[in-house]
């Protein structure tokens, strides 16, 4: 099998011990070598990886797109895995671009029940056990964290990870609690979290209801999905939309890494380039999405009266979006 000209995997060492008769040395791993998403040697001159060469692993991991001059860039921000989709620009095949992206969901299976399942262990320990506290997902995309609450049982806040997501572009914004508002006698912590910019929100959720409006097989329950074409509507009405629709450039990026990361053979994403992007659903679709908003606003998902199904989605295919962007089922 031939050598591949990557960077494909890495392992601490545990450590440096003698090599045969002829003064070579070898490196001893601590345990086993995990794989990662490779990073090609690209134009670096033949010859200049067979001698040590150093750096820590953060700045292996935040690495470019190629081991020599050119770099393009792979973006990490925090805890998450989230690359820049240029690096498959050109040359990658499917399979390649297939076999990474299972590689990145392993790695965050890996990261949130070794990592992040641990952590919030550590913060609820004072609190003292109970039956139900946290609750990790099979893909490890999920975690539910329970809480006793005086209104009943089986209150959770869940948190969601990806390891496949863009986090550009991106802003800042200060959190605090909600009851801050209410009650401001009190000292209320504060947040600052970079946030990916609602510009882009605006795209990625426009081409996940064109992926739904494209199932040939509708799904029947469409669980939580209504919240995303009632988004998009609040987005389409606000200075947010406008400013996203004239973005053509980030709609083009937002297909390109979808194509990558998020690839079915019914998405026909590149119609969303060519004025065929689908929003308005229809038929079996349509009639679960209004219960699911139903059941949506039933459980107070709003903090205001919200406006109707109907005209929510009205707003998010006929109203501000131009028609040039999208056309009926």
């Amino acid at each position: 099998m031939a050598n591949e000209s990557a960077l494909t995997h890495y392992a601490p060492v545990d450590h440096v011990g003698p090599y045969g008769e002829g003064g070579k040395h070898k490196l001893v791993f601590s345990e086993r070598a995990k794989e990662i998403p490779p990073i090609p040697f690209g134009d670096a001159a033949q010859g200049a990886m067979q001698g040590p060469r150093y750096t820590t692993f953060a700045k292996l991991m935040a690495g470019e797109e190629t081991i020599g001059p050119h770099w393009k860039g792979v973006t990490h921000a925090g805890s998450c895995l989230s690359f820049k989709a240029s690096r498959f620009a050109a040359g990658l095949s499917k399979t390649a671009q297939k076999k990474f992206s299972e590689t990145l969901k392993a790695r965050l299976i890996e990261h949130t029940h070794d990592v992040i399942l641990p952590f919030f262990e550590g913060l609820l320990t004072p609190v003292g056990k109970r039956e139900r506290a946290l609750e990790l997902s099979k893909d490890g995309e999920r975690v539910r964290i329970y809480y006793p609450s005086v209104f009943r049982d089986g209150e959770n806040v869940l948190v969601e990870f990806g390891g496949r997501n863009v986090t550009e572009p991106n802003e800042e914004h200060s959190i605090r609690p909600y009851i801050a508002e209410e009650v401001k006698d009190l000292e209320y912590p504060c947040a600052k979290v970079r946030v990916l910019s609602p510009l882009r929100t605006f795209w990625e959720k426009a081409t996940m209801i064109h992926v739904e409006c494209n199932r040939p097989k509708p799904r029947m329950d469409a669980d939580r999905l209504s919240r995303h074409w009632s988004d998009l509507a609040a987005l389409a009405d606000h200075e947010i939309g406008k400013r996203s629709v004239a973005d053509r450039k980030l709609l083009a990026d937002v297909v390109k890494h979808k194509k990558v990361f998020f690839y079915s053979a019914h998405a026909n994403y590149d119609a969303c380039l060519r004025g065929k992007l689908r929003l308005a659903a229809g038929g079996p679709l349509l009639e679960a999405l209004k219960a699911d908003f139903e059941q949506m606003v039933g459980n107070g998902m709003f903090d205001v009266e919200p406006p109707s199904f109907d005209r929510q989605r009205a707003s998010g295919t006929r109203g501000s979006i131009p028609e040039v962007l999208w056309n009926q089922p």
